[in-house]
């Protein structure tokens, strides 16, 4: 099925019918292209199919005795960016967030304060970053913690 793009015309709830899977809600869907059919949807205020917005969907006409099945596109994309690469800096912003919520978990905020809690952020997020394998101990010390100074650029 090839997928068209269209302004809708008409957009009605004309039935419902129920199957193993639920109620359907069936909506005659028309568009200004002369393409005409039904959509059937899980909701009777069905969203995807809206008068006087374009719409991305599939046709299929293949069974003569029906009327015609129509399906929105799915826009969907799965994380990152549309080409299938990771948005710049991304990473390294998770990567910071998980260091600073473990130095957050580990840290006696009372006592050391927030820049105790930045320098151990900074030595989990320097850990993150070292290819050696292996390390069982991180060693921390947070006497030189500094006010002024973010443990990342």
């Amino acid at each position: 099925m090839e997928e068209k793009r269209s302004k809708v015309t008409l957009a009605n709830y004309s039935r419902s019918f129920t199957t193993d899977h639920g109620i359907f809600f069936v909506h005659s869907i028309s568009f200004e292209n002369s393409d005409t059919g039904e959509y059937s949807s899980k909701s009777q205020d069905q969203n995807k199919f809206v008068v006087g917005v374009e719409a991305d969907y599939t046709i299929d006409a293949s069974n003569p005795a029906y009327a015609a099945k129509i399906k929105p596109v799915s826009t969907f994309v799965q994380g990152g960016s549309s080409n299938g690469q990771a948005e710049p800096g991304r990473q390294a912003s998770i990567e910071k967030q998980v260091a600073l919520k473990i130095a957050a978990e580990t840290v006696d905020i009372k006592n050391g304060g927030t820049d105790a809690v930045l320098a151990v952020a900074e030595k989990y997020f320097i850990w993150l970053h070292t290819t050696e394998i292996g390390i069982t101990k991180l060693e921390i010390d947070t006497t030189d913690a500094s006010k002024d100074k973010l443990p990342w650029p």
